[in-house]
């Protein structure tokens, strides 16, 4: 486009006391009213003889009054160049720290479309700006920058009980990729990683690409699921699927090392937590470990356990290292174990290994259905020597109580039913316990196992009732035939006051509804006392008795039959 001639305007911005382009706009106009009008009306009085002390009069009359009108008409073009400048103010405020432009937008003529465009096109250029500036433009994640004001924020943001893991992925291979393949080669394989990593994550956490090979991963928690293990004991995984040349046949294997670093324990800041984990991904580089390579030794040795506890569960299953122990309830009215829950422990050469620790990397790696489905077999077979002991009052009433866990409800659980009948027990002999957390998700699911389960003669407890934040609705909205009113309730039993306000309540709530009642953690001779005088139908506790394996829970229910 040829440059527009601009020689008055370039002669006018050369006169020191006309910078602003309203003050031309003013001299141009006063002279173009003063000028003409005053030279005719000197040349008129002249011609007609006026004498010079009358055409001095009337020629500061007019200018007087030229000079009203003049000014009047310079308002009101001040007012009407008021699109101009607010536009060039825009557009000097976006050069200087890039604000955002609201300029009024439906105006038609040329002024007002002048706004419009300025308002839009400057608005466009901020976004192209920023996502220049904080997105890599191959794979259009978060670059460093924006990474680590994000990662500085959460931290700035974080509870003292928060923690995330920074992971950083490098991508091996990549420049002997681009001598024999191209570098399109190479940015389809840098988008494609990209892309798996998103996915992976998915809304759990934030990606980004840090450099030409290393993406960065922000997870929160790392360690709870079963990915973050398969993550961290071969990194390979996370790019499992052969990567396809564009325009070609062949199929390429992404290689990538991986370096976790922990907050806090690693890093207080973004950049110390940044720095730590490039340390970490430096040393793997000389490392013949497959593995990833951890800067925390204390996230390294819970990850390390994780994976040792799910690669040995199958086999300690085949090795009999399960086994169920029980724990009798005491029936308050008549003073008889008539039920019992059943508890898992895992016995290893060792030393015995915590629930707490394998039941969630069960219920992570799909274990647990495999487990509940021994466990359940494991406590017919011990309820039916249980029944064959048992007094001749007690042998029609005694049933074992079962916990599932909210993973097995997501699918059909009609092999409970299954069970029973290879058992050849009728389905009051069984109790199945569950937490609060089975209802947080209603699903078809649930709501068909709990009714096939009320079918059958099943009784449903509700485990640790009382620590959720929506119980009650529960009792009125699923079949529930016990509440297990939780041990937090019962430890300070009966001298703390609103602790006893709140069990007795609990027992008189359930009573009306005509649900029987179980109080878990009894300790004391105390705690039993004030059970028992606000009718609870169960106790369960060390007072009582203790989980046991097999042989000793036979012999105590004999002894206390």
């Amino acid at each position: 486009m040829q440059t527009p001639v601009m020689r008055l305007y370039a002669a006018l911005s050369r006169l020191p006391l006309f910078k602003s382009y309203r003050s031309k706009i003013m001299l141009v106009a006063f002279l173009g009213t003063h000028v003409p009008l005053l030279t005719l009306l000197f040349w008129f009085l002249l011609s007609q003889n006026v004498a010079s002390s009358e055409m001095i009069r009337v020629l500061l009359i007019a200018l007087v009054a030229t000079l009203v009108g003049t000014l009047a008409t310079l308002m009101v073009l001040n007012a009407l160049l008021r699109p101009i400048l607010v536009s060039s103010r825009a557009l000097r405020g976006f050069l200087k720290d890039r604000s955002k432009v609201a300029l009024p937008t439906h105006f038609t003529d040329e002024a007002g479309t002048l706004m419009a465009d300025t308002t839009v096109t400057l608005n466009r250029l901020r976004e192209s700006m920023e996502q220049m500036e904080n997105f890599d433009p191959q794979t259009g994640l978060p670059n460093r920058s924006l990474f680590v004001s994000r990662l500085q924020r959460t931290m700035d943001e974080a509870s003292e009980s928060d923690t995330f893991a920074l992971v950083l992925v490098e991508l091996s291979r990549l420049a002997e990729w681009n001598v024999t393949y191209g570098n399109r080669a190479v940015a389809e394989a840098l988008k494609y990683a990209g892309s798996s990593l998103e996915k992976r994550m998915s809304d759990r956490g934030l990606v980004a690409r840090m450099n030409e090979s290393t993406f960065a991963l922000q997870i929160p928690d790392f360690g709870s699921r079963r990915e973050d293990a398969l993550m961290a004991e071969d990194p390979g995984q996370m790019f499992s699927e052969p990567f396809r040349i564009p325009g070609g046949s062949e199929s390429l294997h992404i290689e990538s090392r991986t370096a976790v670093a922990l907050f806090p324990g690693d890093g207080r800041s973004a950049e110390e937590l940044m720095t730590n984990a490039s340390a970490a991904l430096h040393d793997t580089r000389n490392s013949a470990q497959s593995g990833a390579r951890f800067y925390s030794r204390e996230m390294q040795h819970r990850i390390e356990k994780r994976i040792s506890l799910e690669q040995s569960m199958r086999k300690a299953l085949r090795d009999g290292e399960f086994r169920v122990y029980l724990q009798p309830r005491l029936d308050l009215k008549r003073n008889e174990v008539l039920s019992a829950e059943a508890l898992i422990r895992w016995v290893r050469p060792d030393g015995l290994v915590s629930p707490a620790d394998f039941i969630p990397v069960a219920e992570s790696n799909g274990f647990i259905h495999d487990l509940g489905r021994w466990i359940l077999k494991d406590s017919f077979r011990i309820l039916k020597s249980w029944i064959r002991v048992a007094p001749a009052s007690q042998k029609d009433e005694v049933k074992i109580s079962v916990n599932f866990s909210p993973h097995q409800f997501w699918g059909k659980m009609d092999w409970v039913l299954e069970e029973l009948g290879n058992a050849d027990l009728p389905g009051f002999r069984l109790e199945v316990e569950v937490t609060e957390s089975v209802f947080l998700s209603p699903s078809d699911s649930l709501n068909e196992n709990m009714s096939m389960f009320q079918k059958a003669g099943l009784s449903i407890a509700l485990d640790d009732f009382g620590t959720g934040y929506s119980s009650l609705s529960y009792l009125r909205d699923f079949p529930v035939d016990r509440i297990k009113i939780d041990r937090s309730f019962i430890h300070a039993l009966p001298e703390d006051g609103s602790g006893s306000a709140i069990v007795g309540s609990v027992i008189d709530l359930a009573g009306a509804l005509n649900i029987a009642t179980t109080a878990e953690g009894v300790e004391t001779a105390e705690q039993l006392s004030f059970l028992r005088q606000h009718a609870c139908d169960e106790i369960q506790g060390f007072f009582f008795a203790r989980p046991m394996p097999e042989a000793d829970f036979l012999e105590f229910v004999q002894v206390a039959g």
